[in-house]
C-alpha cells in the first residue's frame, strides 16, 4: 500500500496533497527488482488525478532481514512525469 500527505505554505497561500494507491514488487535473484503500482491523488483545494508509478532497484542487505533499497523511478500522471531516485529502508519477515 501507498499513502502521502504533503502541505505546502507559501505566504498566504497553502495547499495539501494526500496519495492513496497500490504497488507491486517482482524480485529478480531476490535483491534486483522492478515494481509498478497505481494511486489517487487529491489536492486541496478541490482537483483529483491518477498516477502511475514505475521503479526498479536494488535490495542490499545489511543483515539478513533489513535492507537498504536504492531505486530510481518515474511517475506518470495527468499532466506531471517526474524522475527520481529514492533510498528506503526496508523489513523483510521470514525471509529464506
Amino acid at each position: 500500500l501507498n499513502v502521502g500527505y504533503n502541505h505546502y505554505s507559501t505566504g498566504n497561500n497553502t495547499s495539501s496533497t494526500t496519495t492513496f494507491g497500490i504497488f507491486g514488487r517482482y524480485y529478480y535473484l531476490g535483491k534486483v527488482f522492478g515494481g509498478i503500482g497505481v494511486n489517487s491523488v487529491s489536492n486541496s483545494p478541490g482537483n483529483s488525478s491518477a498516477e502511475i508509478p514505475i521503479e526498479v532497484g536494488y535490495a542490499a542487505f545489511i543483515t539478513r532481514n533489513i535492507a537498504v533499497e536504492p531505486s530510481l523511478n518515474f511517475v506518470k500522471g495527468d499532466g506531471v512525469n517526474r524522475f527520481g531516485l529514492n533510498i528506503g529502508f526496508s523489513l523483510y519477515l521470514n525471509r529464506n
